[in-house]
């Protein structure tokens, strides 16, 4: 089963979690946002923990993966924390804004072997 951390609770996070629901062998065990509220409606549902710190998720969080679905421009951000945390990054489109940040992104997933 892989443990997934959702970070970002909005149109595409609750697209994603939806999403999720159709697979058998995936659960969504945190999720994330800095609307207390929609991290926790989507949290609820999947009995998870919700975080309204990214930070906090890395932390106290028991999953594999993140699923970013924040705005484009803060998928780097996240990426890079997570990755440097030891979890697998799922991104949603577009990677970047900017080729520079989506190499840095993949290059942080392959330093830290995620």
């Amino acid at each position: 089963m892989l443990k997934v951390g959702l970070i970002g609770a909005g149109t595409m996070g609750n697209t994603h979690h939806r999403a999720y629901r159709q697979l058998t062998d995936a659960r969504i065990t945190a999720v994330c946002d800095i609307d207390a509220g929609k991290a926790s409606r989507i949290a609820e549902q999947w009995g998870a923990k919700s975080y309204d710190s990214l930070e906090a998720m890395l932390s106290e969080g028991d999953f594999d993966a993140v699923d970013i679905c924040l705005p484009t421009d803060l998928h780097r951000w996240a990426a890079e924390l997570s990755a440097a945390r030891g979890k697998h990054v799922f991104c949603e489109k577009p990677i970047a804004l900017t080729a520079d940040d989506a190499e840095a992104m993949i290059a942080a997933c392959r330093q830290a072997g995620v």
